[in-house]
């Protein structure tokens, strides 16, 4: 991208793209509540996982949960892999409730950020963290969906 024309070939001036941006960074968070009661409700088990990509020439780690159908419930862009972020991506999902079981990889930092957030009484007693290798591989996942 150009940065002296950043919006070069879009049909919008610049001014009015920007002033897009800010409402929704203003108003962002009120508009995705509302529109929560229109969406449907995850299926009860979750699959978390994380994964290296670039944007925009950087590389960040894309956090993201999907249903068993794999449907996206939700993701989170991080400059880092720790604890904190694992905490704040769990702090976001829970918006979209309790899950019986969330199933991740045998990432470290997944069971202590999960047991801050149970400290915290944002997921119930009853939801699990199963903690199982190569769990959410993308293949593997795929293979047990069409019964392989």
């Amino acid at each position: 991208m150009n940065h002296h024309h950043p919006f070069k070939w879009r049909h919008y001036s610049a001014e009015i793209i920007l002033l897009c941006i800010r409402w929704v960074q203003k108003y962002g968070v009120e508009i995705r509540r509302k529109l929560k009661s229109f969406v449907k409700p995850p299926n009860d088990s979750w699959r978390v996982d994380e994964t290296y990509i670039k944007v925009k020439g950087k590389w960040t780690y894309l956090y993201r949960a999907i249903d068993p159908k794999g449907k996206t419930i939700d993701f989170y862009l991080s400059e880092k892999r720790d604890e904190v972020a694992a905490l704040i991506f769990f702090s976001q999902i829970s918006s979209f409730g309790n899950p019986r079981v969330i199933n991740v990889d045998k990432y470290a930092s997944y069971p202590p950020a999960f047991s801050a957030m149970k400290k915290r009484k944002v997921f119930s007693e009853k939801t699990k963290l199963r903690q199982v290798k190569y769990l959410n591989t993308p293949n593997c996942y795929l293979f047990r969906c069409i019964g392989l």
